[in-house]
């Protein structure tokens, strides 16, 4: 970096919604998407995932941002999506995460829960 030059980082959001119904049946798969404010294609988005009776989060995928053309109502950015199809009953739990990267900050989603009959 050339003296006078400062690097930065922006933050960003991460939004995650629902493409049905807060509650659906197994093994029904449904889908999740959303769009992560970063104006840029192929970032990678993590998925976690808490199952039914667990303490814990699990790592589930690893998506890529891409662009439709078409700006979000709520941010212009990049759009992503997960197919999960889930196997137990109760109330799946979800969060999406974009680690970072030298020029951007990272960007958490909030937790959405679907219950699955």
């Amino acid at each position: 970096m050339s003296p006078g030059r400062r690097s930065f980082a922006a933050r960003w959001s991460l939004e995650i919604r629902v493409r049905t119904a807060r509650r659906v049946s197994s093994p029904k798969p449904f889908v999740l998407s959303g769009v992560l404010s970063i104006p840029a294609d192929g970032l990678p988005v993590a998925v976690y995932v808490k199952r039914p009776g667990k303490s814990y989060w699990s790592y589930s995928s690893n998506r890529l941002t891409y662009n439709t053309g078409v700006a979000s109502a709520t941010a212009n950015g990049t759009n992503w999506w997960y197919r999960y199809t889930p196997t137990l009953r109760g109330t799946h739990s979800f969060y999406m995460k974009h680690a970072g990267d030298a020029t951007h900050f990272a960007a958490t989603s909030r937790t959405m829960t679907v219950s699955v009959r």
